[in-house]
């Protein structure tokens, strides 16, 4: 599930992008943490906890991913960031 070729890091940023922004309309206190080992879309839940949201490429699609578990992800389209904010809370 990691992102390797020049081309999918470019993807990769445009999905956190993407889903950022969208957070953001949704009222989501966001920040995009561009130089961490593996970028993401860090999403606040209170003080000082932030779920950590990123993209990969999984079954050959684009999904967002955070923790760990099957229940753990969203595809990568207009739904995804309304999942994301019911993860968050």
């Amino acid at each position: 599930m990691s992102v390797t070729a020049p081309s999918e890091a470019r993807e990769q940023y445009l999905y956190l992008t993407r889903l950022a922004w969208s957070l953001r309309l949704l009222g989501a206190d966001v920040v995009l943490e561009l130089g961490t080992a593996v970028p993401v879309v860090a999403v606040r839940r209170g003080p000082g906890d932030r779920l950590r949201v990123t993209a990969v490429v999984w079954s050959g699609r684009w999904v967002y991913a955070w923790g760990r578990g099957r229940r753990r992800w969203a595809d990568a389209d207009e739904s995804a960031a309304r999942v994301i904010m019911r993860a968050a809370r």
